[in-house]
């Protein structure tokens, strides 16, 4: 009872402690803004360059991965259709993830023109 009392009491005192620091205000009454973004395109402009970024790799490793599928079919139609398939997914994909700036550049544009 009293080590459960003891155990109680530490853990409010520790609440307390990072409720405190936590809930410490700015001084210029502003809000934390860890990406320096002051606008929704620019947030979405990094996003759309870490998706690149991520993507270029993930996209040459589908590529070599389609290539060793080709490969080792050795001339099995049903290895071969499956290759292809993997091909054309792999393209669809890169071209998604390669021309998403132009899409989005596309979009914005657009909506400009719409207002």
């Amino acid at each position: 009872m009293k080590k459960s009392f003891l155990e109680a009491c530490s853990r409010m005192v520790l609440l307390l402690i990072l409720a405190a620091s936590a809930g410490q205000a700015r001084a210029d009454n502003s809000a934390l803004n860890p990406l320096g973004v002051e606008t929704i395109d620019a947030l979405i402009l990094i996003i759309l360059d870490a998706i690149v970024k991520i993507g270029v790799p993930v996209i040459t490793f589908f590529f070599v991965l389609t290539g060793f599928y080709y490969t080792t079919a050795m001339g099995d139609t049903s290895k071969v259709s499956k290759a292809h398939t993997m091909f054309r997914y792999t393209l669809i994909g890169s071209a998604v993830v390669l021309g998403a700036k132009v899409i989005y550049e596309i979009l914005r544009n657009t909506l400009t023109k719409l207002n």
